[in-house]
């Protein structure tokens, strides 16, 4: 890698171009896959280059071999790198594409209702009513230009989507609540757990956006001790964070959406966005 980025070879770290705590999570998630008894464990996430580079990475553990059935242990690992960018580009272009079909539709839609209103009107002479005609006839090429503007951008490929990772909503929780403990000495439990379910997560971004309100809650409100509550909602689920005693207003709420992420030294509004 180049353009802004360390080089990678031998005798380089590969540290020097992926977060240490992201590697470390991914591994982590890897060996909760092993415990389990997954055949292939693997992890994937998303990171950013100095370069402004995205690339979407999955990890592959190596392992050693074992005697007498024992749970083999990981050695190394396996990095196989993608470059999202220019995907996530196309994808972004064909977004603005279809805000775009959106709104002009939507006036588009308004004169031509506006000329068929004029157009009922019998007293109307001719020249007014070619006028409103050739308004209905513009409006409607128009339409029918942005629909093959977006057919056209939509053939280029796929969208795709920042990838998800399924993972067991109690390992997730685990994982949420040892990072807190570690983090801010901040004791805290599960409760009301549902165990059976099942997320599909960016569970580094997650786990990271927990920590750092946990963070805040300590800092700001002094909270002693907080509670993780995951439940299903539908198709979807709910994770709580729950604390007792401090209620934070209104503007409190609003101000801390406004503000960066920090965790550590790192502002990680800039880092995830």
């Amino acid at each position: 890698m180049a353009g802004g980025a360390e080089l990678m070879g031998l005798g380089r770290s590969i540290y020097t171009v992926f977060d240490r705590k992201l590697i470390a999570h991914a591994l982590e998630s890897v060996q909760q896959r092993m415990q389990r008894g997954a055949a292939s464990p693997s992890a994937q996430f998303v990171t950013t280059t100095r370069a402004g580079q995205l690339l979407r990475v999955q990890m592959t553990p190596v392992r050693a071999s074992t005697v007498d059935g024992d749970s083999p242990a990981i050695t190394g690992f396996v990095l196989m790198l993608d470059n999202i960018t220019r995907q996530l580009e196309d994808e972004s272009a064909r977004d603005r594409l279809l805000h775009g079909l959106t709104e002009g539709s939507r006036s588009s839609l308004a004169n031509m209702q506006a000329a068929l209103d004029m157009l009922e009107y019998p007293d109307l002479d001719a020249a007014m009513r070619e006028r409103f005609q050739a308004v209905i006839r513009d409006e409607t090429a128009a339409m029918s230009r942005r629909i093959q503007d977006l057919v056209a951008s939509s053939a280029d490929g796929l969208k795709t989507r920042w990838p998800m990772e399924d993972m067991l909503g109690t390992d997730l929780v685990a994982a949420v609540l040892r990072r807190i403990e570690v983090a801010h000495q901040l004791p805290c439990s599960a409760v009301d757990l549902d165990a059976s379910l099942w997320l599909r997560v960016d569970s580094f971004s997650l786990l990271q956006a927990l920590v750092y309100l946990a963070g805040r809650l300590v800092d700001e409100f002094e909270v002693r001790h907080v509670d993780l509550r995951l439940s299903a909602a539908g198709e979807r689920a709910h994770l709580d964070l729950i604390w007792s005693d401090q209620v934070m207003s209104t503007e409190t709420v609003m101000g801390w959406e406004m503000d960066p992420m920090k965790i550590g030294e790192r502002n990680h509004a800039a880092d995830r966005a």
